[in-house]
């Protein structure tokens, strides 16, 4: 079998890739029919794994949340996968977050044998011709909805990535990627809805004849039709919100890594090559890892077995060992150097014209917090928990009437980033 050189996909942020980015607009101003909008931070937990909060976002008061990380170390190439569900029972709004996909294109006849299209590799469906970001929303999303009483496509259009990616496009700009829109409309429960389902795809070159594709940033704004427009102020500002935790962040990323190393070692590739994973090891001797002789981590690893259809990458290591190792590798100056990245790869964002796409920034006058907020609201308030409110309706106060909370006026200005402070080293100390 041809050496793929698997372990060159770890040069892209995959676990940035995890989290749901901003949508798409037009670039006309809201309508906002929503004169006042309250919202509470939520917390999304990793309860599978790790436990740690991975991430928070701004939900609309009374609406409801189901959403969920789940972890397949198998799943090399992606082991973890984020779903949820962000709906309003009383005007029947939502927006759904689907699990990102990988595939492996392979185009060599020899590996095609072996691996033919529908069988997976690492966690990855193989498939022989490079594909269109639309080609992807419409084989592997709208399945799920073509049951649906008068379901049919509106609308298929390709998206630039300031667009479709607002916040996090410039981790995209510099990749082969490519986003899009289906917008569909269905009869559900006898009311007719408008979903828009937004996608990125990324290309990853592997070898001449092999390429990863990451169809990531996978989500769905729903609304009854002819309400989905003025409802995108919801959806824009539950988006802008997301909250990563580097802490969990880094260390899903070192769990990746540890499961790409024992793949590799369950098929005979050596950690004693030079440049072994694309840099992250110089050499076996210099593994960040602390793998035993042999090449084993606990758990230990066996040889994967292919049965036509799927193949067992060999990871027979439990979960929560590989996370007990990537806690132990885990530092304060591996999460201080996410951070930076991270405010570094905003501050080019955000020389985009937040303008055009209707957000605005605003600035907590006793934390120096800024927050990205959906434009064409008066006034914005935040409490000491992060919840939000935002207002067009004159005279409105939050603290009037009562309640536990008490509400800061937000100024409006300011930016999101900070200049990032010099990177730290992330090898550990060899003594």
């Amino acid at each position: 079998m041809k050496n793929l050189r698997l372990l060159q996909l770890a040069a892209i942020s995959l676990f940035a890739a995890l989290v749901i980015s901003c949508s798409e607009h037009s670039g006309s101003t809201h309508k906002n029919k929503h004169t006042v909008l309250k919202f509470t931070r939520h917390k999304l937990i990793d309860k599978q794994g790790t436990g740690y909060v991975a991430a928070t976002y701004l939900v609309p008061e009374g609406w409801k949340v189901q959403d969920k990380i789940e972890w397949n170390i198998n799943s090399v190439a992606q082991p973890a996968t984020i779903t949820l569900l962000i709906y309003d029972e009383e005007t029947n709004s939502s927006m759904q977050g689907f699990p990102n996909k990988v595939f492996l294109v392979n185009t060599d006849k020899e590996m095609n044998e072996e691996y033919p299209a529908g069988s997976n590799y690492l966690g990855a469906e193989v498939i022989n011709q490079k594909p269109g970001v639309l080609d992807l929303i419409k084989n592997y999303i709208l399945p799920e909805f073509e049951n649906n009483e008068g379901f049919k496509i509106i609308e298929s259009k390709n998206l630039s990535l300031a667009k479709s990616n607002h916040k996090r496009a410039v981790e995209f700009k510099n990749t082969d990627s490519k986003s899009g829109r289906v917008k569909i409309e269905y009869t559900e429960n006898g009311k007719v809805f408008e979903e828009s389902i937004y996608a990125t795809i990324t290309f990853v070159p592997v070898s001449k004849y092999q390429q990863y594709a990451y169809l990531s940033m996978c989500y769905g704004c729903k609304a009854i039709k002819g309400d989905l427009e003025n409802t995108m102020d919801i959806f824009e500002t539950i988006l802008n919100s997301v909250k990563l935790n580097p802490k969990w962040a880094v260390t899903y990323n070192q769990v990746m890594q540890m499961a790409m190393r024992d793949a590799m070692e369950s098929r005979g590739y050596s950690g004693d090559n030079n440049n072994y994973y694309n840099g992250y090891w110089e050499n076996d001797e210099g593994s960040n890892y602390n793998n035993s002789s042999d090449g084993n981590y606990e758990g230990g690893t066996t040889g994967g077995n292919y049965d036509g259809t799927n193949y067992s990458t060999g990871n027979t290591g439990s979960l929560s060992n590989y996370l007990q190792q990537a806690n132990g590798y885990v530092n304060d100056a591996m999460i201080q150097n996410y951070e930076n990245q991270q405010r570094s790869n905003d501050r080019m964002s955000e020389a985009r014209s937040d303008y055009m796409l209707d957000y605005q920034n605003y600035t907590d006058p006793n934390t120096g917090e800024v927050l990205k907020l959906s434009s064409g609201y008066s006034n914005a308030w935040t409490d000491n928990s992060g919840n939000v409110i935002m207002s067009n309706e004159a005279g409105y106060d939050p603290n009037v009437g009562g309640g536990s909370s008490s509400w800061s006026s937000l100024d409006v200005g300011g930016s999101t980033v900070a200049a990032p402070e010099a990177p730290v080293a992330t090898t550990p100390d060899p003594d």
